[in-house]
């Protein structure tokens, strides 16, 4: 039985408890409700291994988890719109040096008719393959991309071949063309074997005017050799931009790769009057004013 004299020491211990148990949150203070804390003795338990954190150390934990540091405030980039980006980067002017190698030649093959006998004798300008009127060029790729005018024509097809001098290398396919006239390309494929490095090729294409390839079908042929890039040309190559890389292979006079890098521009983005100026300008300055303003074909 608890006596008067024993009550007044109950008290004390009671208020430290409930005094300790406020600070360490378990019982509810300033209002608080009830249903706000709910623990168990696995909670305890718990608690007893974790330091409590206080209140300022609670606010600083939670912002550190949700906010992202940035010391002085520093206002995010903001990227140029595609606009600016297109008048940017894109406003360039390509040059091609030639390499001064080999003589003028006559590009059109001595037996082609330069069209197909069906078609309309006021058809001009006849075949004419996108090369120097050295009807030679470089190139750095393994699977170089060709580009032949092609005049309004009846025929539905080409003949487009490869080969070096001994035919130790030989590649030949047949494609389908289109009829209206205009500049097409023609990409090595990946089933092509790689050019290799220092090696001079052959490259022709027909017009197949019939039903079968002959002999006196419209033909065009010029020559390419691969030449190999040292590092630190590949590193500059590999950090510059499609339009940069475009003026750096016509400083180089490495033909096909210009005409192949500006014909991609022009393809990309066909209302940039610079590109197109330059698509121009770099067939004017080889010869090729009567098809430098002719479409370039998907």
């Amino acid at each position: 039985m608890v006596t008067k004299n024993d009550y007044l020491p109950l008290k004390l211990v009671s208020v430290a408890l409930f005094i300790e148990l406020s600070i360490i949150g378990v019982v509810p203070i300033h209002g608080q409700e009830i249903s706000d804390h709910k623990w168990s003795s696995e909670t305890l338990l718990n608690d007893q291994d974790t330091p409590q954190l206080g209140h300022f150390d609670q606010a600083l934990q939670k912002r550190e988890s949700k906010e992202e540091f940035n010391p002085m405030n520093i206002t995010q980039y903001q990227p140029a719109s595609p606009s600016q980006s297109i008048n940017s980067i894109l406003s360039f002017s390509v040059t091609f040096i030639p390499p001064g190698v080999g003589k003028p030649k006559y590009t059109v093959g001595a037996a082609s008719r330069g069209k197909c006998p069906q078609d309309a004798e006021a058809v001009t300008p006849y075949v004419t393959p996108l090369i120097p009127n050295t009807n030679y060029g470089f190139t750095v790729a393994e699977r170089p991309t060709f580009f032949v005018y092609l005049p309004e024509t009846s025929a539905k097809r080409a003949f487009f071949s490869l080969r070096d001098a001994n035919e130790d290398y030989y590649y030949q396919t047949i494609f389908p063309i289109a009829s209206n006239p205009g500049i097409i390309s023609f990409e090595l494929p990946e089933d092509a074997p790689a050019l290799e490095i220092g090696k001079t090729y052959n490259w022709s294409l027909v017009t197949i005017c019939g039903q079968a390839l002959r002999p006196g079908d419209p033909k065009v042929q010029g020559e390419i050799k691969r030449i190999e890039l040292d590092s630190e040309q590949i590193s500059k190559l590999e950090s510059m931009s499609p339009s940069e890389r475009a003026v750096w292979y016509g400083l180089e006079g490495i033909w096909y790769d210009t005409l192949t890098a500006i014909a991609q521009l022009k393809q990309s983005h066909p209302k940039n009057a610079n590109i197109t100026s330059s698509w121009e300008e770099i067939l004017r300055s080889v010869g090729l004013e009567a098809i430098s303003g002719k479409p370039l074909l998907e």
